[in-house]
Order: C-alpha cells, then sequence, then structure tokens
C-alpha cells in the first residue's frame, strides 16, 4: 500500500506521510548484506477492507489450501509480492522452490511458472540484483472461429464526476460459454480512523457467483479522485467459450452485450446518462495464451560464495508480481 520497496528506482513510488524510500532499507541492498527473507504485499487497510485491490497481495505456495499448509509456506518463505492483479508465479532452481536456500551447485536450471490476469509484457530473472535474462512477450494469440478457447475478462465500473456518490448494481450472464473463475478487484474506503458506530459506511461491495454461467455485484463509486488515480471497482472473469460466446449485462437496470468476437479485437464502453455520468468499461478479452507462460533456463554466468536469485513480472496493465529470493551458498 504504502509503495515498492524492491529498491529505490523500483515501480509505485512511496509517497505515504512517513517518507520516501531509502536505498539502505531496501529489499536489493538486504540481500546484497547476505540476509535472506521472504516478500509479501499487503494493503493495511484500515477499514476492514482486506486485499483492497491496488494496494498490495501476498501470493503463497502451498501444497493445499488448509491453514497449516498456508502458514507452513509463509515460515518457508515460499511467498511472492503482488501489487493488486492475482498472478501466480513459480519459481525453482533445481526443483527447489522459492524461499529456498540451496547448497552450491554449478548446474543451475531455473524453472518458472506464470499465470497472470493480464496479458504479459515482460518478466525477468534477477541474479544479485543484476537482470540475468529478460523474457518479452509481445505478440497477440490467433484465434479460429469455432476453436475453444479461455481467457480473461475484466468488467470495470466507475468515473463520473468527483464526489458524486454513483450506486451499482450489475448482473452478467454467458451465452455459450462458461466461467472458470472470479477475481473482485473492488476497493475499499481509504481512511486512517474509521468510526464504528457507522460500519456499514465501509461496506462498498457485494458479489457472488450465481451459477457456472452468472455472476452479481453490487459497489459504489464516487468517482475518481484525480486525473492519475484510479478508484473504479471491478470484477475479473476467465471464461472458456469461442468467439460466438456472448456477455450480457444489466447495469442498473439497462442493458448492454458484446461477443467475445467483438472483445477479442479491443475493449467497449457506455455510460449510465450521457458524457459525465457513471461508466462501464468492458476490457479486451485475454486469451490465455497471453497471460501464462512456463519457461526453463539455465545459468551459465559467473558464479560466486552466495548467489541469490528472484523473479519479476509485469503485465501489459502495469501490473506486478515479485518472487521470494532463492539462495545458492557454500560455493567458491
Amino acid at each position: 500500500m504504502h509503495g515498492c520497496s524492491e529498491s529505490d528506482d523500483a515501480p509505485r513510488s512511496v509517497l505515504h506521510t512517513m517518507g520516501p524510500r531509502n536505498m539502505i532499507n531496501t529489499m536489493q541492498m538486504g540481500l546484497e548484506r547476505g540476509n535472506h527473507f521472504g516478500v509479501i504485499g499487503s494493503s493495511d487497510h484500515h477499514s476492514a477492507h482486506p486485499g483492497s485491490y491496488g494496494q498490495g497481495l501476498m501470493g503463497v505456495w502451498a501444497s493445499s489450501l488448509t491453514r497449516d499448509s498456508i502458514w507452513q509456506a509463509i515460515q518457508e518463505r515460499r511467498t511472492w509480492a503482488l501489487t493488486g492483479d492475482r498472478i501466480e508465479l513459480g519459481f525453482f532452481i533445481n526443483g527447489e522452490p522459492l524461499g529456498s536456500v540451496i547448497p552450491y551447485c554449478s548446474y543451475r536450471e531455473i524453472e518458472i511458472f506464470v499465470k497472470g490476469s493480464d496479458s504479459l509484457d515482460r518478466m525477468e530473472i534477477v541474479k544479485n540484483n543484476q537482470i540475468l535474462h529478460r523474457f518479452n512477450f509481445i505478440k497477440r494469440a490467433v484465434i479460429h472461429p469455432g476453436s475453444p478457447m479461455c481467457g480473461k475478462f475484466f468488467i470495470e465500473v466507475g468515473w463520473g464526476e468527483k464526489d458524486v456518490i454513483q450506486n451499482w448494481d450489475v448482473s452478467v450472464e454467458i451465452s455459450g460459454g462458461l466461467i472458470n473463475s472470479i477475481e473482485p478487484r473492488f476497493r475499499g474506503v481509504d481512511i486512517l480512523e474509521p468510526r464504528d458506530e457507522h460500519p456499514q459506511k465501509y461496506r462498498l461491495t457485494e458479489w457472488e457467483s450465481i451459477n457456472e454461467t452468472s455472476v452479481h455485484f453490487k459497489t459504489v463509486t464516487r468517482g475518481n479522485p484525480t486525473t492519475v488515480t484510479n478508484a473504479n471497482q471491478g470484477i475479473s472473469l476467465e471464461i472458456e467459450g469461442t468467439l460466438a460466446t456472448v456477455v450480457n449485462l444489466r447495469i442498473n437496470g439497462k442493458k448492454v452485450k458484446a461477443s467475445l468476437k467483438d472483445l477479442i479485437k479491443g475493449s467497449r464502453s457506455h455510460y449510465l446518462a450521457g458524457f459525465l455520468s457513471g461508466a462501464l468499461h468492458l476490457h479486451r478479452f485475454i486469451p490465455e495464451e497471453e497471460y501464462t507462460t512456463k519457461i526453463k533456463y539455465e545459468d551459465h554466468s559467473e558464479e560466486s560464495s552466495s548467489d541469490f536469485y528472484y523473479v519479476r513480472v509485469a503485465q501489459k496493465n502495469d501490473q506486478w508480481a515479485w518472487s521470494s529470493p532463492i539462495r545458492v551458498s557454500g560455493g567458491i
């Protein structure tokens, strides 16, 4: 929430009243000094909205979704930090997962698995605070009519004039397809000291999965506070279908629909009541090929007595992920 502390020139500057970044307090300096630790993201949200979108999340590489497995993974540093989108990130060296400390070895096979929430832009393997290798993702997937496909589709609501309250009631029905998964991207109220006497004031959103083809949500927006601050709300759906699949929406009683054939080419937008009113943005449908990758890479670069590696991933929508490091120790 306060910014990114990977380095003093990392994305997401620290703008909080507590002050700016200092290189000696960054992740990279800590690793350079020989410390070994896991990394996380966190919203630090005061008005009881954990995971408030865009303010930090933690990913965990756990053996199961149980309390014990999750805590064990955290304690073993099998974690990664996220800015907001729920990017899945697996990172291994010689089969050992992120967060590990492994004995010296001259042969180092790096394996990376990524399942993003938007088109991948680039991924970097960082060794001893220097970029070892960068992978760029530039091509759009080609989908043929009638071919089955899977992809993600973000429904975003908000805009309108600043401080004008807009209530949203949105139903989504998929025709000729299925909803595989749902990723909420809702924000809470940014306030330092919420008052207990009005708890409902801070509950802006509720959503539910109705069945395998439909979802419903209610939320509130108040316009964007500045032209560079996004306060919109939304939900991302992973959809299985074809180019003929249709997304049907009812927004505050207004019907809107779009086919995946159209959305794979680009986004669509609609105003609730004309220019400067609240608006709906149907983002481009992103085929699975654009947000998933599996990579193997062998490191043949110069070695030292203690090398550390980590991975960072950037999507085209400027959402990021950083893995916990793996350290190779006891060598030269």
